[in-house]
């Protein structure tokens, strides 16, 4: 592990966002190299032709782009103030632990008691990042 626990978490959550986009890009890669698909097939425009399972995996892989933006924030923000970084600092590497938990889920499947529990993931996550957000800035 880095010896950072905040630059671990960012390279956890990085390692997770590219693990999810890569589990579609090796399935769309393999279909076109097996000459069952097209390069082409999946146009920006129009929904995929693909299983479940890969859709799955390109939605969590969005969620987990999307708020990247907050995550980095509250990493920069506690990282700027030394005693904030000392007093909640441990929440962060739970957050990274929250979101991996939800894209797990989110992969799969789409029962209503998973749907359910992803989004209690991810409003934990939400309000983690709101948390460590502003109990950094009253630092």
């Amino acid at each position: 592990m880095l010896p950072d626990p905040l630059l671990t978490s960012l390279a956890l959550y990085a390692l997770l966002t590219a693990t999810l986009v890569a589990m579609v890009f090796g399935y769309r890669t393999g279909l076109v190299l097996l000459r069952k698909s097209a390069p082409n097939m999946w146009p920006r425009s129009q929904p995929a032709a693909e299983p479940a399972m890969v859709q799955r995996a390109h939605d969590a892989h969005k969620n987990c782009v999307e708020s990247f933006p907050l995550f980095l924030v509250a990493l920069l923000v506690l990282a700027s103030h030394t005693q904030a970084l000392a007093s909640w600092g441990w929440c962060v590497p739970w957050l990274v632990g929250l979101r991996f938990i939800q894209s797990a889920i989110h992969v799969l499947g789409t029962q209503p008691l998973l749907v359910f529990s992803r989004g209690l993931f991810y409003g934990g996550q939400l309000l983690g990042l709101i948390f460590v957000i502003v109990m950094g800035l009253l630092a």
